[in-house]
């Protein structure tokens, strides 16, 4: 545990709480280190706002403050103060039980993170594919990779090199405060610097301007960039995420630099190998995630899912899973109904494929309906449904359906 500390508190009899492998720092101004450090407790003095202290020490977790000021309330979660500093034991007491907690908590939503990943990431193809992202990045080390909407490049990112990988998403960031954090300023580094031999990922690269390209070009020209008056080498490696159709946006001299580390990552219409292995991780991770079992999917829906063409890639692919894991089931037309509305999407479902898995999918709802309301009597069902017995089991096998 990291802990930042007022110096005027060095003699308020904590340090029996503190365990052995805590590294604490006694300062005689807080507020004078860098932005970019990360504490897990700040014991400090503070006359100002929540939000002025939370912008001052974005990455601590939880705060000890003495304060008269009325912009600071004690129901705020990870504040624990009281304006007796003799409580500092109590309060510093339950600082570091909310940091535990919030660790144990960070802990399980990696592991849930984790199996995502692995889940979304899982077939032949994919495989196959990674192997030659990894080749190539160990060759080229900057990169750009092209994707269509709901590809999840960052996720796919973080899947192969964890936390050597840092995300910065122009689609969710202004340019401003991009450029910030990657350079700070000349006391306080920025994520250039912090980041070591590490991984930049700059997705939605294609909304940024000409300025900006202009910037990461001589970054990658000369592993080096400027903080005032003084240049800082850059050791680390730059990876862009562009938009499949936007490319033409990403400046020329980008693009020639880059090379052949240009990768196009595909689509989950050319992954159809890798749907039934997504499949079986995914229901397993929705399974270890809500603690109860979900029943697998029928050689007819994975048929289905198989032959969809998935506009909105593992996005989709994700709200599909969802959707069965409450339902115990896949409602065909909702596949169709988005692509039929949509103006935007340029892929069309083969009609033939269309057409067979909706007489299938029918099919076997009409005999699940016929054989419930003859209480699985499966002579009295195929005279309901206008089939011959013979014709009924043979599609029960089919199907899958049980005679329960």
């Amino acid at each position: 545990m990291r802990i930042i500390i007022d110096s005027s508190f060095r003699e308020r009899g904590i340090f029996e709480i503190i365990d052995e492998n805590s590294v604490i720092h006694f300062s005689d101004d807080p507020l004078e280190h860098s932005f970019m450090d990360v504490w897990d407790i700040a014991i400090l003095r503070w006359n100002g706002s929540f939000s002025s202290l939370r912008k001052k020490f974005p990455f601590t977790k939880a705060f000890i403050v003495y304060s008269n000021s009325h912009d600071l309330y004690p129901e705020e979660c990870d504040v624990f103060f009281d304006l007796n500093p003799s409580n500092l034991k109590l309060s510093f007491s339950n600082a570091i039980k909310f940091v535990r907690n919030l660790k144990e908590l960070e802990e399980m939503e990696t592991e849930m993170m984790k199996g995502e990943m692995y889940a979304l990431f899982q077939g032949p193809v994919i495989s196959r594919f990674l192997d030659e992202l990894r080749r190539k990045f160990r060759v080229y080390g900057d990169m750009l990779l092209m994707a269509e909407r709901g590809c999840r490049m960052h996720t796919m990112l973080r899947y192969i090199f964890g936390r050597k990988l840092i995300v910065l998403d122009f689609l969710a960031s202004s340019e401003s405060a991009i450029i910030f954090s990657l350079v700070g300023m000349e006391n306080e580094p920025g994520i250039l610097r912090s980041v070591g031999k590490g991984i930049i990922f700059l997705d939605n690269f294609h909304l940024t301007s000409r300025s900006f390209q202009d910037m990461i070009y001589e970054l990658l020209l000369t592993k080096s960039y400027k903080v005032k008056n003084s240049v800082r080498k850059f050791v680390g490696k730059i990876i862009l995420g562009v938009a499949e159709d936007q490319v033409d946006k990403i400046s020329g001299k980008i693009l020639n630099i880059i090379g052949n580390g240009k990768v196009r990552v595909p689509p989950l219409r050319e992954r159809r190998e890798d749907i039934p292995f997504m499949v079986d991780q995914y229901l397993s991770y929705l399974s270890q995630r809500n603690r109860r079992a979900f029943p697998p999917v029928s050689d007819l829906t994975l048929n289905l899912l198989m032959n969809y063409h998935w506009p909105r890639n593992l996005d989709e692919f994700e709200e599909v899973l969802h959707r069965y894991a409450m339902k115990g089931e896949i409602e065909i037309l909702d596949f169709f109904k988005d692509t039929l509305a949509s103006e935007d999407d340029k892929h069309v479902p083969n009609l033939k494929e269309t057409l067979r898995n909706l007489t299938q999918n029918v099919e076997k709802r009409l005999i699940e309906k016929a054989l419930r309301i003859t209480n699985n009597n499966k002579k009295k069902a195929s005279s309901l449904l206008g089939i011959s017995y013979k014709t009924l089991v043979q599609k029960m096998e089919k199907f899958g359906i049980n005679n329960r």
